[in-house]
């Protein structure tokens, strides 16, 4: 399975994407050249979201 991991804006525009060799594990993303803000992340596998989740970057 290959799990992708997508960075969104608040309104809904693609930042980054992240392709991962499994479902399972630790990705570290780098945010500091990003300007502060709300977020989106969002994982998913074969084409289904599992994750949502909206974070701040200070």
């Amino acid at each position: 399975k290959n799990a992708v991991v997508e960075i969104l804006t608040l309104k809904g525009n693609h930042i980054e994407t992240f392709r991962l060799p499994g479902v399972q594990g630790v990705k570290i993303i780098d945010l500091r050249n990003r300007k502060s803000g709300i977020y989106f992340i969002r994982l998913s596998a074969n084409g289904k979201t599992l994750q949502n989740e909206k974070f701040i970057k200070l």
